[in-house]
């Protein structure tokens, strides 16, 4: 058999949840009850330090974007290419709705917003 180490990596717990928030806005088609559930039962059992969870909704905008210019460069250099076009309607519509809503309502959607520290006023 082939071992695939591409999606091998080691790094900050916080990056495979926003990884995985990430992935239920682009098919959930932004529901943010669905990233309630998942929150709270990640958290049930695995604590994110207060540092990690204020950078999840900054974590979850930078991955869209990096996709997009990806996604954009792909179909530059193949135009037929339907799956990376689809996917790349998908992550603007996202990167949008997050521009849209703002990281407060992001945090209070997902029932967390008491947990956030407000770095910009310095209060909690």
């Amino acid at each position: 058999g082939i071992i695939d180490f591409n999606d091998l990596t080691v790094t900050h717990r916080v990056f495979e949840v926003a990884h995985a928030m990430g992935y239920i806005l682009s098919s959930q088609a932004f529901d943010y009850p669905v990233l309630n559930h998942f929150y709270r039962g990640y958290s049930s059992i695995i604590q994110l330090e207060k540092t990690e969870f204020d950078v999840i909704f900054d974590i979850i905008l930078v991955r869209f974007v990096v996709s997009c210019v990806v996604g954009t460069k792909t179909i530059t250099l193949d135009p037929s290419n339907v799956y990376t076009k689809k996917c790349l309607e998908i992550n603007l519509v996202v990167i949008q709705r997050l521009f849209k809503d703002g990281p407060q309502l992001f945090y209070c959607k997902i029932g967390q917003n008491e947990n956030r520290t407000n770095y910009f006023s310095g209060s909690n």
